[in-house]
């Protein structure tokens, strides 16, 4: 018996497995008794918005230029995709609103369509990655994939393909090669930061791969945006990222977010610390300084895309919790893994990232939940929790980098 207590405690995969096992039996009971109240605190907080990512975009390539006319800030495969959707729904229901459409039977049919594809596309990437069905299948009851699903957003197309490029751009296969490749290429084309998860072919001296994803890449990227504007339609996106405050959510509270220049703020407001402020401010270097070193320097493979995937999600001011989604693969790849002794650190990270945190926030930190209360994304247990486990991820990685680094220096040095 104490065998295989030792053999499970030496297997990364299975503890995942377990801790996602006693968080989802935890939220149902939770749920139970609460008569459904606490799933407020893992989803999103707006009740009446449910899934209307999904249908709110479809509105808004009704406009004649939506980056001109909304606002909008994704690439434009991901608004071609939209276009598309928009095809499959009755002219006389696209006059309405995203709210009808979402309650008419044509809608809600679709984004299940949407989500069954990009669900069963990610557990093929998962499974091909890990070699295994456990921890992936499990991940589907994660916090950030049930945040994901809540919200029927693209990210969920977006972490398939990221998936299925992990899975196989090493595949002895050309045409499985391809496959990823082209992956890449949609990832990157719908959600710009996964174009980083290409470093893997540079560090690997892949360069006919990396020159297939970039021609994928630039066929993907810009071509869509002449549907509408060309490469005027660049310009505006870009000034819609950096100055619309309705995505970067900067006015409207310190809930929904993961991203460091938040956590930073978040500090700020309850120490009252004026130093977090300034960590607020320079969180874009905080996090180049973190994670780029380990993107570069790491020799674990797992490692190498947790930075890629930390960065995605801490750096933009815009990144909401189901952008943790972008971790997933990076997860099955660390439980495949080697266990080493730090990984119990990573393994504990994982595991509060991971986790559907339940409890009310003003039962935990009252004067916290008091101080973001009033705020449009109030602060929950579940975004403070992987708030700081994202951090924490980063900062181990800089550890282990900035190692790696210094062993590289004493080894020169004593071989000279």
């Amino acid at each position: 018996m104490k065998g295989k207590i030792a053999g499970i405690c030496r297997n990364k995969a299975a503890l995942l497995v377990i801790v996602l096992v006693i968080g989802f039996l935890g939220m149902g009971a939770s749920m139970i008794m609460t008569r459904g109240a606490s799933s407020s605190n893992v989803l999103f907080q707006v009740n009446d918005d449910t899934f209307m990512d999904f249908f709110n975009s479809i509105c808004d390539v009704q406009q004649e230029n939506p980056y001109r006319d909304r606002g909008v800030i994704y690439p434009a495969l991901s608004y071609v995709f939209y276009t598309a959707v928009k095809h499959c729904l009755p002219v006389k229901l696209m006059k309405t609103d995203s709210v009808t459409i979402a309650q008419s039977q044509n809608g809600k049919m679709l984004l299940l369509y949407f989500t069954l594809a990009g669900t069963l596309i990610l557990l093929c990437g998962l499974i091909s990655l890990g070699k295994s069905y456990a921890l992936p299948v499990m991940l589907l009851v994660s916090a950030p994939f049930l945040y994901l699903a809540e919200r029927g957003n693209m990210l969920l197309i977006t972490v398939a393909c990221v998936a299925i490029f992990l899975a196989f751009y090493r595949d002895e296969r050309w045409f499985a090669r391809e496959i990823a490749y082209v992956s890449l290429a949609v990832a990157a084309a719908t959600k710009i930061y996964p174009a980083l998860f290409g470093l893997l072919l540079l560090r690997e001296k892949d360069w006919k791969g990396a020159v297939h994803c970039v021609i994928w890449g630039a066929l993907l990227f810009f071509v869509p945006f002449f549907k509408w504007g060309g490469f005027e339609d660049i310009g505006i996106m870009l000034n819609n990222i950096l100055h619309n405050d309705v995505h970067t959510g900067s006015k409207m509270g310190f809930g929904e977010k993961l991203n460091f220049s938040n956590t930073f703020r978040m500090l700020d407001a309850y120490t009252g610390w004026s130093g977090f402020g300034v960590l607020a401010k320079h969180s874009s270097l905080i996090c180049i300084v973190l994670l780029v070193p380990a993107m570069l320097v790491c020799k674990e493979r797992w490692k190498t895309v947790l930075a890629i995937a930390v960065f995605s999600v801490a750096f933009p001011d815009f990144s909401y919790m189901y952008s943790s989604v972008l971790l997933l693969p990076a997860a099955v790849m660390f439980a495949k893994a080697k266990l080493q002794k730090s990984d119990y650190v990573y393994l504990f990270l994982f595991a509060v990232l991971l986790v559907p945190w339940v409890f009310d926030l003003s039962s935990v930190l009252p004067r916290l939940a008091a101080l973001d209360a009033s705020q449009y994304y109030h602060l929950s247990v579940d975004s403070l929790f992987g708030s700081f486990a994202l951090l924490g991820l980063a900062v181990c990685l800089e550890i282990d980098a900035v190692a790696r680094i210094v062993r590289r220096i004493r080894g020169r040095r004593a071989a000279g």
